[in-house]
């Protein structure tokens, strides 16, 4: 009965799939690529599945010939379209994913940007920095993680399975940045594991927004917080956390954005200590 058991939980090992979200600029891929798939796409019942922009985009900075902070100072941006547009046939080709989808950054900015620009005039933006590219940037972030999300849900619900863990990840990393080595036969689901490296927010209230892995519901509350943006910024308005201060706030950074609605709706996160080889 026993080794009858045992060869039933190895069944059901095997047919346990798991999926790899990857979103955002394709920045430094093919510097990261390599480990990608050493460490993360290690089993043959692992899918990944990307939504990137359609442009490279670049960590390279400039000053922003119109948009300036109330002090008149003019604001640090990253220069997106210099690097130009992805090569989508050479993505596939390298990557190999389950699924592949490209999206329009002039388009979506496009939308999101205007509301940005209302968001800005109101008490949701800190005093002394009420600029709508912070406000526009975390947004498309969001909007992104979101759709690779979707991406995958829709591969489920055509294939009618169900993936067990999954992993956020992008192609960049800051601070000394990389991809855990993952063992997919563990259970991941007790909390989101999220890279032990660059936590960025106020007191209690930081995360990192490079790496994440959980069961796929909690995951799920992670991907899905494009929706619910509103619950972190009622905090802005209020400044309880006192992140809003002048000239040193915290306010729309994405990590912290992201913390605060994880500790109001009481989903469990912590430090991913497993480096890996």
């Amino acid at each position: 009965m026993k080794e009858e058991k045992t060869s039933k939980e190895e069944t059901k090992k095997k047919e346990e799939r798991h999926a790899i979200l990857l979103s955002g600029f394709s920045r430094d891929y093919k510097k990261t690529l390599a480990k990608l798939k050493k460490n993360l796409r290690t089993a043959e019942n692992v899918d990944l599945f990307i939504c990137f922009w359609d442009y490279t985009g670049t960590r390279d900075k400039k000053k922003h010939t119109s948009i300036k902070k109330k002090s008149g100072t003019p604001l640090i941006v990253c220069k997106d379209r210099s690097a130009g547009k992805v090569d989508k046939d050479k993505v596939a080709k390298d990557y190999q994913p389950t699924a592949l989808r490209i999206f329009d950054l002039d388009y979506t900015t496009d939308i999101i940007e205007p509301l940005s620009r209302i968001i800005e005039d109101t008490d949701v933006c800190p005093t002394g920095l009420k600029f709508s590219y912070q406000v526009t940037r975390g947004s498309l972030m969001f909007f992104l993680i979101k759709q690779t999300f979707l991406l995958m849900k829709s591969h489920e619900d055509k294939h009618n399975i169900r993936y067990k863990n999954v992993v956020r990840a992008r192609t960049d990393f800051v601070c000394g940045g990389y991809y855990p080595k993952v063992d997919w036969s563990r259970d991941y689901d007790d909390s989101i594991l999220v890279g032990d490296w660059n936590w960025s927010g106020v007191n209690d209230y930081k995360i990192n927004d490079h790496f994440a892995i959980s069961s796929r519901e909690n995951m799920k509350s992670y991907c899905m917080f494009y929706d619910h943006m509103h619950v972190a910024t009622k905090k802005f308005i209020t400044n309880e956390l006192k992140t809003t201060a002048r000239g040193n706030t915290k306010a729309w950074s994405p990590e912290h954005m992201l913390a605060i609605y994880f500790k109001e709706n009481k989903i469990s996160f912590k430090r991913h200590r497993d480096k890996g080889p």
